[in-house]
């Protein structure tokens, strides 16, 4: 079953028990906007609707897993100080813990202030 939340930007796929949700902007090294945040959420939603998921993993398309923030819509996106706050509540609405299937560059993904996800802990 392919969640419904699958886009072009973030991919999805339920494989024998393994959800995967995979960033696909390699272009980008998988800089993360807040629309890709949007679709993550979604993408989880659906993996935890499904019985049949076991475990998610996160992976990056191309040389990347995920260079951070996409900073060339920090102007736009980010600005003014409640688009910093609403971005930042994005990221923190997302379940986990999650496993990484990392390869290539990777920014620290540990979650500020979460005292749920241990440093290091996507």
């Amino acid at each position: 079953m392919e969640p419904a939340a699958s886009t072009l930007k973030m991919l999805a796929r339920n494989e024998a028990g393994i959800g995967w949700m995979t960033f696909n902007i390699p272009e980008r090294r998988n800089a993360v906007s807040m629309e890709m945040w949007q679709a993550a959420e979604s993408i989880l939603a659906d993996f935890a609707e499904d019985p049949a998921v076991r475990v998610i993993v996160l992976s990056g398309a191309g040389q990347a897993f995920v260079s951070g923030a996409d900073v060339a819509k920090f102007e736009s996106g980010r600005s003014p100080a409640e688009a910093v706050v609403a971005y930042n509540a994005q990221t923190e609405r997302l379940p986990g813990p999650f496993l990484a299937a990392q390869r290539g560059d990777t920014a620290n993904a540990a979650r500020r202030g979460n005292p749920g996800r241990p440093a290091g802990v996507a």
